[in-house]
């Protein structure tokens, strides 16, 4: 995902492989957690201390302003769900 525009919904996307997508994620998710092990080892759970252990996380902050509607600087996967539903005349 690229960007989300909110009026009138709009979702710009581009192409990357699985597995790049899997690695953006997967990066954030080990940082904050490693950053949450941390802080718990020493019995601090002061937010701050947690933050600073976020490199990756505070430069995707920088460069863009709301990570949920923009998608510059990671890869994020999309997925769409369809129900179509019609009246069978026939039966």
């Amino acid at each position: 995902m690229k960007s989300l525009e909110k009026n009138p919904v709009s979702l710009t996307c581009g192409v990357a492989d699985f597995f790049s997508c899997l690695k953006s994620g997967q990066a954030l998710e080990w940082e904050i957690h490693q950053a949450v092990a941390k802080a718990a080892a020493k019995r601090h759970s002061a937010i701050a201390d947690v933050k600073r252990r976020l490199p990756l996380r505070n430069a995707l902050l920088r460069r863009v302003s709301d990570p949920l509607t923009d998608g510059e600087g990671r890869l994020a996967a999309v997925g769409v769900s369809v129900l179509l539903a019609y009246a069978d005349e026939i039966r």
